[in-house]
């Protein structure tokens, strides 16, 4: 299986909903007042991002967008994954004019690999996918959420290094791939 390297990769649109609440946050922070609600409903939003990034895998339904410069192949590994379906796949020539990969010439093989009926050369590729939530132990990853929120809420900042008990448990669903 061929991984192309990519340099360009951004979240399209967001969550629709979060695995954790802000009551269960609350509960579990030991906070009874509303003052922190703000602050506390964007810690478990850099909690779940810095999850997602470092088990590669979407905890919540949303959509992706990628580049993959000088492109040259028959099938590429998604970065985030699971996929769940292909909005759109873009092949840009050396002028940058689009051209638009019709779904027919195209496979998307659960989680995350995706075959070409033809080898794609392309200045740039450009694909917008879905990825949608694996069945994951939820307690275990809510778990180890909440405590990377917990340090967030004792520092104030959403940007907290990860807890050593997090990325104990994030270890077990990292995904490494060859």
């Amino acid at each position: 299986m061929l991984s192309c390297h990519y340099d360009y990769l951004q979240r399209s649109s967001g969550a629709v909903a979060e695995r954790i609440s802000l009551a269960e946050a609350k509960l579990f922070l030991r906070v009874d007042y509303n003052d922190d609600d703000l602050l506390i409903s964007e810690m478990i939003v850099s909690a779940r991002i810095h999850a997602e990034h470092y088990i590669a895998s979407a905890l919540v339904e949303q959509e992706w967008t990628v580049h993959y410069p000088d492109f040259s192949a028959k099938e590429l590994v998604l970065p985030m994954s699971p996929a769940l379906s292909i909005t759109s796949i873009t092949s840009y020539d050396a002028s940058y004019a689009p051209t638009i990969i019709a779904s027919l010439n195209y496979q998307l093989v659960l989680p995350y690999k995706l075959i070409f009926i033809n080898t794609i050369n392309a200045h740039m590729l450009k694909i917008v996918y879905r990825t949608s939530p694996k069945a994951h132990n939820d307690m275990a990853l809510k778990h180890a959420m909440l405590h990377h929120i917990a340090l967030c809420y004792e520092m104030r900042s959403s940007s907290a290094p990860l807890p050593a008990q997090s990325r104990d448990i994030y270890a077990s669903y990292k995904k490494v791939r060859v």
